[in-house]
């Protein structure tokens, strides 16, 4: 039993190296990390949303999009996944107002001081840098939304 656990610490090792290495834009490093700590049985939600993450690094949006719905359905109470989720939406423009509507609900119950944060950063960067009007090539300011 203890090997079995020894095992399991290992990969959520491997795991937090996955998300290390992807935000140092080691993206061949990040997927064979997270490829590794799945394989020794690491928590599933957290490889699905690292390769969510992943595919967001890449601007892979419809992909992000996928593995991040897939944990949400799985685990509707992940406010991780479902914070991911809201960002990948922002960055869509047909899913733009559903990952706004989804960070505000996401501020209003959850409790983790870092959730509210990565909520927070997902409207600010919606109302300055997204939606219909904008685009990363014209970085006009909008009204600034008020932070939470």
């Amino acid at each position: 039993m203890k090997i079995i656990e020894d095992i399991k610490k290992d990969a959520l090792l491997l795991l937090e190296a996955g998300f290390i290495a992807l935000n140092h834009a080691e993206y061949k490093a990040a997927e064979g990390l997270f490829d590794a700590a799945e394989a020794l049985d690491a928590n599933r939600d957290l490889c699905e949303i690292g390769r969510g993450y992943l595919a967001l690094h890449k601007m892979q949006i419809p992909k992000a999009r996928e593995w991040f719905e897939k944990v949400h359905k799985r685990s509707p109470d992940n406010q991780m996944a479902a914070t991911f989720l809201a960002w990948a939406n922002i960055m869509d423009e047909k899913y733009h107002s559903e990952g706004e509507a989804a960070c505000e609900k996401i501020l209003k119950e959850a409790k983790e001081p870092d959730i509210k944060q990565f909520a927070n950063s997902a409207l600010e960067f919606a109302s300055n840098y997204s939606g219909p009007s904008s685009s990363p090539l014209n970085l006009h300011k909008k009204t600034q939304r008020k932070r939470h």
